[in-house]
């Protein structure tokens, strides 16, 4: 099992890194990454289930945040970098927002890696977070990678 995190927290980023990506391999993949809706509404499910445990209110999805996580999760399983962009997260517009990305095989294995982790399940159980936008994306071997991007309402 392979699950790698990353989490960005408002005005500053903490990366945490389970593991090595391979280097990029110099062929052309056979087959073509794309976005994954299921997966995207399967993590925003979990999230918002962890969320009713443990009391906090639901987060809703926004079309601008779940536009910017599909952009950088497809970016990512076709082989961008796995990490942060930098410039910081212009789609906030000035409002508290952070951002999560994972790489894990399954999508109960990249959100069990986030609870697991202090500063995502800190990014995901934010009380000030109610927007969301989930991006998941498939490469050709089948991981899953996710950009969990949160943000104030107001």
């Amino acid at each position: 099992m392979r699950v790698t995190l990353r989490a960005g927290l408002a005005l500053m980023t903490t990366g945490l890194c389970a593991g090595l990506l391979p280097a990029a391999a110099g062929a052309a993949p056979a087959c073509k990454p794309s976005l994954s809706p299921a997966d995207e509404a399967a993590m925003t499910g979990l999230i918002n289930a962890q969320r009713r445990a443990e009391k906090v209110p639901k987060v809703v999805k926004q079309a601008e945040l779940l536009k910017q996580g599909r952009k950088k999760s497809l970016a990512m399983a076709r082989g961008a970098r796995f990490a942060h962009a930098g410039g910081g997260m212009a789609w906030a517009h000035g409002r508290a927002g952070a951002q999560n990305i994972a790489m894990a095989p399954t999508v109960g294995e990249a959100f069990q890696a986030m609870l697991n982790s202090p500063a995502h399940r800190a990014n995901m159980m934010a009380r000030e977070y109610r927007l969301t936008g989930v991006g998941a994306a498939r490469d050709c071997t089948g991981l899953i990678y996710f950009t969990v991007n949160l943000m104030s309402a107001g």
